[in-house]
């Protein structure tokens, strides 16, 4: 986990300095926000493999074994009732959820802990009126890749407003994200 940190502290470092420095001694940037999309979808790749829950299996192992110390403990007993019931899965993790019970209870930094549990914290940008109550709050609601919105326009990716209907198929759902692994 101490690497895992390392490197993307490292590639956010380098995310955020390689446009600076493009912009100075360039002027095609295109490449370089290529080369930054390319770091952020690997980074995604990397934390939904390396996700704590991937399966209905591992949220009732994670339920059970972590109880109030759970970064879903803050919501309320409906919120996170309804928000476990929007959870969807295939054999590599999630595909789909619903967020508009954590964007109502929740601050940006919460609702980050709670999907990085299931190494979907790359798709709280994606979410729509999220309190801030700070600057890492800010920070999670500014994309490394630039304005909110899919990062990978010609690769499968994450859509705000749907929902994993089945293999391959993103269905219309307002306050859902399906992920790329659909």
């Amino acid at each position: 986990m101490k690497y895992l940190t390392m490197l993307l502290a490292l590639v956010a470092t380098v995310a955020l300095s390689a446009p600076l420095n493009a912009q100075t001694s360039s002027p095609d940037v295109a490449p370089v926000n290529q080369l930054i999309r390319q770091q952020e979808m690997l980074q995604q790749d990397v934390a939904l493999k390396l996700a704590q829950i991937k399966s209905t299996a591992d949220l009732e192992r994670h339920l059970r074994a972590a109880g109030s110390s759970s970064p879903l403990a803050p919501l309320s007993a409906a919120g996170k009732r309804r928000f476990l019931a929007s959870l969807k899965f295939n054999e590599t993790g999630l595909t789909s959820f619903g967020y508009g019970d954590l964007q109502a209870e929740l601050t940006a930094s919460q609702i980050y802990q709670v999907m990085s549990l299931f190494g979907a914290q790359h798709t709280v940008s994606m979410m729509r009126n999220i309190r801030t109550q700070d600057a890492v709050d800010e920070q999670i609601m500014r994309p490394l890749g630039g304005p909110p919105g899919p990062v990978c326009p010609s690769q499968p990716c994450d859509y705000e407003s749907y929902e994993c209907a089945k293999k391959a198929t993103c269905s219309y759902n307002i306050n859902t994200i399906c992920m790329r692994n659909c």
